[in-house]
């Protein structure tokens, strides 16, 4: 999926795309990171923030606009501006693999995930592990 003339509004410094083409890339960024997020093993789940809860007051208006639900995005925060896109993600750990190889994951996959529905590079993907959950049941040993 791309985002028609997108691109084209990027190349006007001054004026830049309009506030209603970049919030739809946006959200439509942040609904592709959150599924990759979401689909890497060892990701518990996302965690919004205070400004996520905050946002969560406009997804109505978006729904009316739209006709369609907001995607649920809670925990994914993307910036798009005429020369940067960045991704912000913050999530819960399951506690059954090291938070670093879970982020780096999430990160490449988030990359691979924005790449698929639009021509837009992230110029940051950034993962926050806010919490690492014990894991609800002892690992088995294995086969002796």
């Amino acid at each position: 999926m791309s985002f028609p003339d997108l691109d084209d509004h990027f190349d006007d410094p001054v004026d830049g795309p309009p506030f209603a083409e970049v919030r739809v890339a946006e959200v439509r960024i942040a609904a592709a990171a959150a599924d990759a997020a979401r689909g890497t093993p060892g990701v518990l789940r996302l965690q919004p923030g205070i400004w996520g809860l905050v946002q969560q007051l406009g997804r109505d208006l978006w729904t009316r606009v739209t006709a369609r639900p907001y995607p649920d995005i809670a925990g994914v925060d993307v910036s798009v501006a005429s020369d940067t896109t960045t991704v912000d993600i913050t999530l819960v750990c399951d506690g059954h693999r090291p938070a670093a190889v879970i982020a780096g994951e999430v990160q490449r996959n988030v990359h691979r995930a924005v790449l698929e529905i639009c021509e837009i590079v992230p110029t940051r993907i950034a993962v926050h592990v806010l919490d690492i959950a014990p894991p609800a049941e002892p690992r088995s040993p294995g086969p002796s």
